[in-house]
């Protein structure tokens, strides 16, 4: 009787422990990426092993089932309500573990170098970490991109699978996920801290013509030049499945989290919509008379595709107000031309936009809807009394920032009544008194692009970058020269020009917001 109750109790053991291997191997298959010769060679060997297990463990439990139905009659009956429990839920387990066992040996059957999804609606509820297969593969060039054999999407819709989209809590697949700001901050030199200050376009970093896809040069790349933040335009973008994969990887390669952005404003203003076909929003001019639901419900429609596809920073809403019939440069990016209407709009939209799942830049400050200029060719003015400013376009903006935007980007306008001597963005009376000071901003402040005519006319890389950053800004965006910007950065504080202790207050700033917003 001892001998059958320990051969019984031997049995059960190995049960568990094949039903665990084939759990594991089962999950092995899932997860395994399907990227070369070998490792799809690897992958029918697994598979064959599971089936293998898989045999072994019915064999077993039928076994000890058979056992247990004999020696049923030679026990008490509470034994035998016992021993019927027990082969109850040896049976249901392992008809649980073949169901799973032979999913996985189906579709390793079916496509022997592509894991196939059972779910294939593109939502932003993505399972954490996982990301598309064949980004990789692709090379970053300006080649027109190949899907392959191992794209993952449904032949009828042609819709990515979840897999492939990085929603929000992707952010925390990376390095710096169990760390605080302040850890990360602990940990980083003089140069990592000025890199982090950099927002920069793929190619600023790679060196690739167009950058479409992340892989070995991003890697390497963002190992050497640890910058804060990516931006991306259209010609990075080329589908759905092509730009959530080369984000998930670009995220993850990354030594510090990073800000992915790009300019999804509505209408004449879009690098999805156009490009990979997210939902159609007009211009937010288009809809100012449909009040503030509206503007909060398009920001969110933008931000969820947006999200979906691992972006957690929107260069929008536009702050400007069309005020000036003759300004082309703004016009219907604004939410108005009316101050108080658009201040209302702005607010909406910045809620809205959080909604969605990202940050916000309210652009461009002070206001650059009254000049006639545009600061992408040329040098721009705005002529108004510091109380009309505060009157018109600066209540606007601080609307957005009671509505709690992470960013304000300032444009490159000469404001002449406040700082008739440099652009707003390279000056210490707009940004850092005006912005930071008077209006109490805490978050983020960027630069407008410094490629802009604006400025790289008149200033070289380097001296930009400097001029940037002692006027307070937090963030510079695409440095004309990478390189030379952080060079000079460095010279500045090893010549006093720039205290450490600035760069590191600027850092901290880029960390903690970083960090509130679920980046790290």
């Amino acid at each position: 009787m001892k001998r059958m109750k320990h051969r019984r109790k031997r049995k059960r053991m190995e049960t568990g422990v094949l039903v665990l291997l084939i759990i594991f191997l089962a999950a092995f298959i899932r997860f395994y990426p399907t990227e070369s010769e070998d490792r799809g060679n690897l992958r029918d060997n697994v598979t064959e092993a599971v089936k293998n297990a898989r045999e072994t463990l019915t064999a077993s439990a039928a076994e000890v089932q058979q056992t247990q139905k004999i020696k049923t009659g030679n026990v008490p009956q509470r034994t035998q309500e016992t021993s019927a429990t027990q082969e109850t839920s040896g049976t249901q387990e392992t008809s649980a573990a073949q169901e799973t066992s032979g999913t996985q040996e189906t579709s390793g059957q079916n496509t022997p170098t592509t894991e196939v999804p059972q779910e294939v609606e593109f939502h932003s509820t993505a399972a954490s970490g996982e990301t598309m297969t064949n980004a990789e593969t692709t090379t970053e060039t300006n080649a027109e991109f190949t899907t392959g054999t191992t794209t993952e999407t449904n032949a009828e819709t042609n819709e990515p699978s979840r897999r492939m989209i990085a929603d929000k809590t992707s952010d925390l697949m990376t390095s710096s996920v169990t760390k605080t700001a302040s850890e990360i901050f602990s940990e980083m030199s003089l140069s990592d801290k000025i890199y982090q200050m950099m927002f920069v376009r793929p190619e600023a970093i790679t060196g690739v013509t167009t950058a479409t896809a992340a892989s070995d040069a991003t890697r390497a790349a963002l190992q050497k030049y640890p910058v804060g933040g990516i931006v991306y335009s259209k010609s990075n973008m080329l589908s759905k499945e092509q730009l959530a994969g080369m984000i998930s990887h670009t995220k993850s390669y990354a030594k510090v989290s990073l800000f992915i952005a790009t300019d999804e404003e509505g209408g004449k203003v879009n690098r999805l919509m156009d490009s990979v076909g997210t939902t159609k929003v007009d211009s937010p001019y288009s809809y100012k008379d449909n009040g503030i639901n509206t503007a909060s419900c398009n920001a969110k429609i933008i931000a969820n595709d947006m999200n979906n596809l691992g972006f957690n920073l929107n260069f929008a809403p536009v702050a400007d107000v069309w005020s000036n019939p003759n300004n082309a440069v703004i016009a219907q990016r604004a939410y108005s031309n009316n101050f108080r209407e658009a201040g209302n709009l702005v607010d909406a939209a910045v809620r809205g936009f959080y909604e969605g799942g990202v940050c916000t830049t309210l652009k461009h400050f002070p206001g650059h809807g009254d000049t006639y200029e545009d600061t992408h060719t040329s040098t721009a003015y705005v002529s108004k009394s510091r109380d009309q400013l505060e009157n018109e376009e600066l209540q606007v903006f601080r609307k957005g920032i009671e509505a709690g935007t992470d960013l304000v980007m300032v444009g490159h306008m000469i404001v002449e009544n406040i700082d008739n001597t440099a652009p707003a963005s390279l000056s210490e009376k707009v940004v850092t008194e005006l912005l930071r000071n008077e209006m109490n901003f805490t978050g983020l402040i960027i630069t407008d692009s410094l490629e802009m005519n604006a400025v790289s006319e008149h200033y070289t890389g380097g001296e930009a970058a400097v001029r940037a950053i002692k006027a307070g800004n937090d963030l510079l965006l695409e440095p004309k020269d990478l390189n030379e910007a952080v060079m000079a950065v460095m010279n500045a504080v090893s010549q006093g020009e720039i205290t450490e202790q600035q760069i590191n207050e600027h850092v901290l700033r880029i960390l903690e917001v970083k960090e509130r917003a679920g980046i790290l």
